[in-house]
C-alpha cells in the first residue's frame, strides 16, 4: 500500500507474501501489477529489459597466485 501511495504501479514480491493479498484493498490490487516470485531469476526476468546471457565459466585449471607472486606482463 505504501508503494501505491508513492506512485509505484508495479511491484515484485516474494511468493510468501501472496497469502496477504486479501488484506489489500481491491482498488489497489486493480491499479497495480503485482508479480509474485520464487527466485531471483524470476525477479531479473521481470525487472530487466532483456534476457541475461550467461557468461562462459572459466576453466577449472586456472591457478590464482598470491599477490606477492603475481607475474607482471
Amino acid at each position: 500500500m505504501a508503494a501505491h501511495r508513492h506512485g509505484i504501479r508495479e511491484a515484485i514480491m516474494p511468493r510468501e507474501n501472496e497469502k496477504d493479498l486479501p488484506d489489500i484493498p481491491d482498488a489497489i490490487k486493480q491499479s497495480m501489477k503485482l508479480n509474485f516470485v520464487d527466485s531471483m531469476d524470476e525477479v531479473l526476468k521481470i525487472a530487466l529489459e532483456r534476457e541475461l546471457v550467461a557468461l562462459p565459466m572459466p576453466p577449472a585449471s586456472v591457478e590464482v597466485l598470491p599477490s606477492d607472486e603475481a607475474v607482471a606482463h
